[in-house]
């Protein structure tokens, strides 16, 4: 029985002897890998540098409430202040995107291929606030050295597109001082309601002792409000603001074009072997 394998020798005459198709299949590949890479957005990157307010135990592990925001922010963390974990994590909730996206009007920044910068209109139907949300939180990551809490928080967003670079920076920059804000009017909020509520039950209790530990608590309370109000930076300081990017993103058109060139030979390579053990099986 003779046997099905081809020898180096073999496949070396079929190839040279094929070779159009093989260059056939190259060629389209190269082409279509080089209309790829032609036809791919601009991306401009603005990224800004935070620290903590406040550091906390950083000797602490990660706790279980924060679990489950630890892709967004690289990896398990080994020493995040609970605190700081939590307005990160509001940075990829809807309600905080939805918000920020439309007090900056910032839909025509993330669709502008459906936007006509000229007229100020929308080419077809204008884009849903679920949709830009999407869109702007697949733009955003948060990278940081899980095991050393001294280096800075990388808040990092990718615009692709963009039909103008002038307010990127701005938009990041401000994207914390929303987030600080946010966290300063959230504090402000409980320690008002926990002071209300310890009125409340101050009002009912004819206990000295118990009066002297709610009137401690209320002060406490009241000092916490005090330093919010006169916090700036209320969770995070910037420590590096994003700048207008002034180039684009280089893209990795060279392996693309390269990659696709190297598979379209090995494609018309198989073709050429098939195409030989079908015409021999059928004879």
């Amino acid at each position: 029985m003779e046997s099905d394998n081809i020898s180096p020798t073999e496949l070396s005459q079929i190839l040279l002897k094929n070779k159009t198709a093989v260059v056939l299949f190259a060629f389209f590949a190269f082409i279509f890998s080089l209309i790829y890479v032609i036809n791919l957005p601009d991306t401009y990157t603005t990224d800004i540098k935070v620290l903590p307010t406040e550091r906390g135990n950083t000797a602490l592990a990660m706790p279980n409430v924060l679990s489950s925001i630890a892709p967004l922010i690289g990896s398990a963390n080994m020493g995040m202040d609970k605190k700081v974990g939590r307005a990160l994590a509001r940075i990829h909730t809807y309600d905080f995107l939805i918000k920020y996206i439309n007090n900056n009007k910032m839909k025509p920044l993330l669709f502008p291929d459906e936007w006509n910068a000229q007229d100020e209109s929308w080419i077809d139907a204008e884009p849903s606030t679920h949709q830009a949300a999407n869109r702007f939180k697949r733009m955003i990551s948060i990278e940081y050295d899980p095991m050393n809490s001294l280096l800075p928080i990388s808040i990092i967003i990718k615009w692709k597109q963009p039909y103008s670079i002038t307010n990127l920076a701005k938009l990041t920059n401000e994207l914390i001082e929303t987030l600080n804000k946010g966290e300063q009017n959230r504090n402000i909020l409980k320690y008002s309601s926990s002071i209300e509520y310890l009125k409340k039950r101050l009002s009912k209790t004819d206990l000295i002792s118990t009066q002297i530990i709610i009137n401690s608590m209320i002060e406490r309370n009241m000092t916490d409000i005090m330093l919010a109000e006169t916090r700036g930076d209320y969770t995070l300081i910037v420590v590096d603001p994003a700048l207008i990017p002034l180039n684009k993103d280089k893209s990795p058109s060279f392996i693309i074009v390269f990659v696709s060139t190297l598979f379209g030979l090995f494609i018309g390579s198989l073709y050429v072997i098939n195409r030989k053990n079908i015409k021999e099986n059928r004879e």
